[in-house]
C-alpha cells in the first residue's frame, strides 16, 4: 500500500513538472508575448514580448518574474508606458508634445510635461559638455539631407548654411521654475531620435520594477538596458555586440565582436553601417555634424555603456561626431561609463575605454 501511494505521488510530481516547463502564448496588440516557464531553482519565470513595433523601431521586451501574472503584467506596462512616451516625443505624430513645441515655441513660451523637461534639460546638459556637437536642434539640417536623399541632388553650401542658421543649443532656453521652453530662431525643429529612445528604455525598465518583475531586458532598436535576475538560471544578462567590420550586405548580420556583461547597465550603438544615406552613389551617415551641417563621418560604430540607456544614447550619438580623441576624452571624463569605438574603412581601428575589459567576457 505505501508503494502504491509512493508511486501515485511520484507520478503526480512529473506531471506538475512537466506542466511547468509548457510553453504558452499571451495574445496581446500587435505581437504576441511568449512565455518560456523553465523550472529554475527559484520558480521563476521567462516572458518574452515578441518582436513589437514601437516609436518607428523594433522592440523586445524580456522580463524574469516569480509568476505568470506578474511577469504578463511586467511586459504590458512597459509597453504602455513606451506607447505614452511615444506620443510625447514624436515629431511623426502632429498632437505630439514635441509638434507643439516646434510649432509654437517660437512665437511664445510653451509649458512642457515633466518627462518632456527631464529630455530638454539632459540634452543640453550633453550639449554643453561635448562642445555643442550632440545638439537636438538638428532638425532642419536633417530634413535638409533627406530631401537631397529623395531628390538625389547634394545639398549647396547656401542651403547648409541656412539650415544651420536654425540651429544650436544655446538657442533652446528652458525655466526650471516655470517648466517651460522657447525658441530663439523662427523655423527650429527640435529631433530628440538620439535620446529618446534610452529614455524610454529607462522608463520601461522602471515600469517593470513596479510591476514586481525581478529581471527585465528592454530593447528599443538595438539600444538596451538589463536588470536584475537574468533568464532561465542564467547568472548574468549577456549580450553580443556585432562587429561592423565583416557586415554581410544583404543580411545586415556580421560575426559577434565581443560578448558583454551588461547586468544592471545598459548599452545604445550608433554606427552608419546599418542607417544611412546614399545620394549620387555616395553614402552620408544618418548623424548630423551640426557645426558642419552634414553628416558625420571618421567612426564605424561607437557604442557606450553606463546605467542608464538614455546616457548611453546620448553619448554614443555626441561620440560618433567628436571623432576618437575628443570622442574618448569625453568618456573617460565621465564616471560608471565605457566605450568601443571603431573607425571607418579601410582601417578599422578599434579602441575601447580604460574600463571596458572589465566588462568583456571571455570565450
Amino acid at each position: 500500500m505505501k508503494e502504491k501511494k509512493m508511486a501515485i505521488a511520484v507520478v503526480a510530481a512529473l506531471v506538475i513538472i512537466f506542466a511547468l516547463r509548457i510553453w504558452f502564448t499571451v495574445a496581446h496588440g500587435c505581437g504576441s508575448i511568449k512565455c518560456d516557464n523553465q523550472l529554475a531553482t527559484q520558480n521563476l519565470i521567462t516572458l518574452r514580448s515578441g518582436v513589437l513595433e514601437k516609436m518607428g523601431t523594433l522592440v523586445r521586451i524580456t522580463v524574469v518574474a516569480k509568476n505568470k501574472k506578474i511577469a504578463q503584467e511586467s511586459i504590458l506596462a512597459a509597453s504602455d508606458e513606451i506607447d505614452r512616451l511615444q506620443n510625447i516625443f514624436d515629431w511623426r505624430i502632429e498632437d505630439s508634445e514635441l509638434s507643439r513645441i516646434n510649432n509654437e515655441a517660437y512665437s511664445k513660451e510653451i509649458s512642457v510635461s515633466d518627462e518632456m523637461f527631464e529630455v530638454l534639460s539632459f540634452s543640453l546638459k550633453v550639449s554643453a559638455k561635448s562642445e555643442g556637437l550632440f545638439d537636438i536642434t538638428v532638425g532642419p539640417i536633417i530634413d535638409l539631407w533627406k530631401e537631397a536623399a529623395q531628390s538625389g541632388v547634394k545639398p549647396t553650401q547656401k542651403q547648409i548654411q541656412a539650415a544651420k542658421e536654425k540651429t544650436g543649443y544655446k538657442k533652446v532656453v528652458l525655466d526650471d521654475k516655470n517648466k517651460t521652453i522657447k525658441l530663439l530662431r523662427d523655423g527650429m525643429r527640435l529631433d530628440l531620435g538620439a535620446v529618446a529612445k534610452g529614455y524610454a528604455i529607462d522608463r520601461a525598465i522602471e515600469a517593470i520594477k513596479q510591476s514586481g518583475a525581478v529581471g527585465a531586458l528592454v530593447d528599443i532598436g538595438g539600444d538596451m538596458r538589463c536588470f536584475g535576475k537574468a533568464p532561465e538560471e542564467k547568472k548574468k544578462w549577456v549580450i553580443g555586440l556585432q562587429d561592423p567590420r565583416n557586415m554581410d550586405a544583404q543580411s545586415q548580420e556580421g560575426n559577434i565582436l565581443m560578448r558583454l556583461d551588461l547586468s544592471d547597465r545598459a548599452i545604445a550603438t550608433s554606427g552608419d553601417y546599418r542607417r544611412y544615406l546614399v545620394i549620387d552613389g555616395e553614402h552620408y551617415s544618418h548623424i548630423v555634424n551640426p557645426k558642419a551641417g552634414s553628416s558625420a563621418y571618421g567612426l564605424s560604430s561607437v557604442s557606450v555603456i553606463s546605467e542608464s540607456a538614455m546616457e548611453s544614447d546620448a553619448l554614443a550619438t555626441a561620440v560618433t561626431v567628436m571623432g576618437f580623441k575628443k570622442g574618448l576624452e569625453l568618456i573617460e571624463s565621465i564616471g560608471a561609463v565605457e566605450c568601443i569605438l571603431i573607425s571607418d574603412k579601410p582601417e578599422f581601428k578599434l579602441v575601447k575605454s580604460s574600463g571596458l575589459d572589465r566588462l568583456v567576457l571571455k570565450k
